[in-house]
């Protein structure tokens, strides 16, 4: 058997879906580690902007880009 016919998720499937959701309980006040998280943005700010994210998205130089 291999993996296409066992239907199982890819790693990185697994590892985007366990990502978002461990942000998504992130993001809800009352979880522990919701104070690891940089303020959100001013949302009258990112009404006027086309591409905007709640939150800003950190920059970081690795060997690798």
């Amino acid at each position: 058997m291999n993996i296409s016919e066992l239907e199982l998720p890819s790693l990185s499937e697994r590892r985007d879906e366990q990502t978002l959701w461990v942000f998504t309980r992130m993001t809800n006040e009352v979880n522990c580690l919701n104070h690891l998280l940089p303020p959100q943005r001013d949302t009258f700010i990112l009404d006027k902007l086309r591409d905007h994210k709640q939150y800003p998205v950190p920059h970081a130089r690795t060997a690798r880009f």
